[in-house]
């Protein structure tokens, strides 16, 4: 009696190869599994549709604006040298038995997603820095009508590691500026913040949105 030949249903989203056989086969992951994660997400939103708070991660600033944005972070950072530097006398008098007088907190920026969502509510902060390739991306996309409803600055930088190198920690999406007094930090934020200004006027009278600034 002869064998009925059963037809394979092969899956679309997995990938065929060729056995010695001669047969065509599948592995075992599906054609997502082998691509990186940056691939993934290209071919994600190739296929889905993407909302404009979210498309606008696509854009960035480019390098002149990034290379301000920089400078202007680390005018306002607190390095280690110049921690250890405001710390040691203090360190010098308690150990000397004088008591430890409490001194008054840097203004520079502030860092992590539930911190910046406090300044930008009891507007506190003059600009709000968010990184592009940050997964998932709601993290940074409920930021942007607080911002516009405050009437808070924000820009989208590329690389999320140049923001975690100035905080010194392994992941940090977004930042926000506080008050600074020093000159270097005032010649740095016009430079910053003029192509931004013109923007937000733009905006206002022809009413087309800019990627970091999207009508919400």
């Amino acid at each position: 009696m002869k064998k009925q030949e059963v037809e394979r249903v092969l899956n679309p989203l997995r990938k065929e190869f060729w056995h010695c056989s001669g047969h065509p086969a599948q592995k075992s992951s599906p054609i997502l599994g082998q691509m990186a994660p940056r691939h993934q997400a290209a071919v994600t939103k190739t296929v889905l549709y993407e909302l404009p708070t979210v498309k606008q991660f696509s854009l960035a600033r480019d390098q002149k604006q990034l290379t301000s944005c920089l400078n202007l972070l680390a005018s306002t950072g607190q390095r280690q040298s110049r921690r250890s530097s405001r710390l040691l006398p203090l360190a010098e008098k308690e150990a000397a038995g004088k008591g430890d007088v409490p001194t008054k907190r840097l203004p520079i920026f502030r860092a992590w997603v539930n911190t910046v969502t406090t300044y930008v509510e009891n507007k506190k902060t003059h600009l709000v820095v968010i990184a592009r390739d940050v997964d998932p991306a709601v993290l940074e996309v409920f930021l942007f009508p607080p911002c516009c409803k405050v009437g808070v600055l924000y820009c989208i930088l590329k690389r999320k590691t140049s923001l975690e190198l100035l905080v010194h920690r392994k992941v940090c999406a977004t930042l926000a500026f506080t008050r600074g007094k020093t000159k270097v930090f005032w010649l740095n934020w016009r430079k910053l913040t003029g192509p931004i200004t013109r923007d937000t006027i733009r905006i206002a009278t022809t009413g087309k949105a800019i990627y970091w600034f999207p009508n919400l």
